[in-house]
């Protein structure tokens, strides 16, 4: 799975896809992705940012100080069901079933991509602390430092979705103007649904 990471991340021109997809396993991918959420919870941690307790009552007992586990497990749970198989059910929906590709391969892209999505992330909020220091020492490095790592920021996260596109077209194959809004409309039904949720938890 890591080297397949690599080889999608830094070759993705040259990956052969389908055959990613069909030797990863989805407990691997699950794992991976579990890591690179896990990273995003602990930089938001460093920064005294947690996951408010919207369960409080079910919630006490499984509560470490001011840290609630189980509205940790929810949030992870609602990453992995709105973020991605969601997601990966409406690709399968729209263009799988038809086409006779396993839904597994449609998770398994979710999943690569939220990955590198969430590390992405990650090394923005781990890079505000160092960035915000120099504010301290030098007005005119920090606004620099703080200009490029957003561009830099941006430029990733631009990056991720154009590998979602490339996954996608490589599975499906067909036309790459409707999967470019494909992958776009997938992403904001979910980023919707997931708003909903967020909204009937708190």
């Amino acid at each position: 799975m890591l080297k397949n990471l690599k080889v999608i991340f830094f070759s993705p021109l040259r990956a052969d896809i389908n055959h990613i997809l069909s030797s990863t396993k989805v407990t691997t991918a699950l794992f991976y992705f579990f890591i690179a959420w896990l990273t995003l919870r602990v930089a938001y941690g460093t920064h005294g940012v947690f996951i408010r307790d919207s369960l409080s009552v079910i919630a006490q007992p499984f509560n470490i100080g001011k840290i609630s586990l189980l509205s940790y497990v929810v949030d992870f749970s609602t990453a992995v069901l709105v973020d991605n198989f969601f997601i990966a059910l409406l690709l399968w929906l729209i263009v799988g079933r038809s086409r006779q590709i396993a839904i597994r391969k449609f998770f398994l892209i979710t999943l690569y991509i939220s990955t590198f999505y969430l590390f992405c992330l990650s090394t923005k909020i781990i890079l505000i602390h160092p960035i915000n220091s120099l504010k301290f020492y030098n007005v005119f490095w920090y606004g620099l430092a703080a200009d490029a790592t957003k561009l830099i920021i941006t430029i990733l996260n631009g990056y991720v979705f154009f590998l979602f596109n490339v996954m996608l077209y490589r599975l499906v194959a067909l036309n790459k103007v409707f999967v470019f809004f494909l992958s776009i409309g997938s992403i904001a039904i979910a980023a919707k649904l997931s708003n909903v949720l967020d909204a009937w938890l708190k």
